[in-house]
């Protein structure tokens, strides 16, 4: 029902730039700079991957999939997760 969804927020490739993401996703629901993110800073009732910030994190939330794109010091994103409710 959401495979769509999914292979959106799973094409986002390792080394994107942060206007490749916004131009493939829109802008993100939420965004967490590691000098001010909570400790707990993954969406409750979603699936997460526990792992620190290292520079900035993006968080997509769709009608059933989320994703968490991780980004470089120089902007570039370093790591995408995709999980389910």
């Amino acid at each position: 029902m959401f495979k769509a969804e999914y292979a959106k927020l799973r094409a986002v490739q390792v080394g994107w730039s942060e206007e490749q993401v916004i131009a493939h996703l829109g802008e993100p629901w939420k965004i967490y700079m590691k000098e001010d993110a909570p400790e707990n800073y993954y969406v409750e009732g979603w699936a997460h991957k526990e792992r620190p910030i290292t520079n900035k994190v993006w968080i997509y939330l769709l009608d059933e999939p989320i994703a968490y794109v991780y980004f470089d010091a120089e902007s570039k994103v370093e790591e995408v997760f995709v999980g389910g409710s």
